[in-house]
């Protein structure tokens, strides 16, 4: 699945395979936000035409998806922020709104 993702042909490493796999429990979901917030922090980049992966002992992989996700909010600008947490809010009173509660 991560070469799929990472569209290569070549190997990615056991180790990060397997550090992948133990905190999604293989959950295609939380593997793709994992690795947008990766990406977003810097840890993992595309350079050259290849994929580059910070040391493992360097990376701060999420550990669930709400911290993938939280971490990819933190890096937008406070603008987008703000219109987030509007959507968010707005999303929660409609569903409130729809079910009647």
């Amino acid at each position: 699945m991560l070469r799929a993702i990472f569209a290569v042909d070549q190997t990615v490493t056991p180790e990060f395979v397997s550090i992948i796999y133990t905190l999604s429990d293989g959950n295609p979901f939380f593997v793709e936000e994992a690795l947008k917030s990766l990406i977003t922090t810097g840890e993992l980049s595309y350079r050259n035409g290849s994929w580059d992966l910070k040391s493992i002992n360097e990376l701060r992989i999420p550990r669930s998806i709400q911290d993938a996700v939280q971490r990819r909010f933190e890096h937008l600008s406070e603008v987008a922020r703000h219109v987030m947490t509007f959507a968010a809010v707005i999303v929660v009173v409609l569903t409130l709104s729809y079910c009647n509660i």
